[in-house]
């Protein structure tokens, strides 16, 4: 058992205090917690960080709820070769171009700069390794990136 199981069963809670105001209405619930966009009147509602501007304020998002949105700067994560695109879309050439597409939604974000960013390995529960480079980055004319290796070590203590 984890050691923070009593976290977790207040996270459910509260995970399921949210869905019965959904009246089951799976597709609605999760269409509003994992696809819409980031909502302005979430924004709205709460108070402001004191000495903070509105333009220096972080956002995540997922790559689906960004279409349509710009940030200054944006981040896409994790751009290894069976995570993005997804494994599963490597299996079929329809939902490998779909997540081609979502590649291209995240890159044109981006108002000023846009990083692209991955580990140099990742294992999954179910011994999954992935180590490759997403294989959409290699579509992306060379002239348009810089490349940048940074690996860090144990010595690095200034970390």
């Amino acid at each position: 058992m984890e050691d923070d199981y009593k976290d977790r069963l207040l996270d459910i809670d509260v995970l399921i205090t949210l869905a019965v105001e959904y009246n089951n209405n799976l597709e609605k619930f999760i269409s509003d917690f994992a696809l819409d966009p980031p909502s302005n009147q979430i924004q709205q509602e709460s108070k402001p960080l004191i000495g903070q501007l509105e333009n220096e304020a972080l956002t995540l998002s997922t790559v689906h709820s960004a279409k349509g949105l710009e940030w200054e700067y944006v981040f896409i994560i994790h751009m290894l070769d069976g995570l993005f695109p997804s494994e599963r879309a490597l299996e079929n050439i329809e939902t490998l171009d779909e997540e081609r597409r979502l590649f291209y939604v995240a890159c044109t974000r981006a108002k000023s700069k846009l990083y692209i960013t991955m580990p140099s390995v990742i294992s999954q529960y179910n011994y999954s390794i992935f180590d490759k480079p997403s294989r959409f980055i290699s579509e992306i004319n060379n002239k348009y990136y810089h490349y940048s290796l940074d690996e860090y070590t144990k010595d690095d203590e200034d970390l």
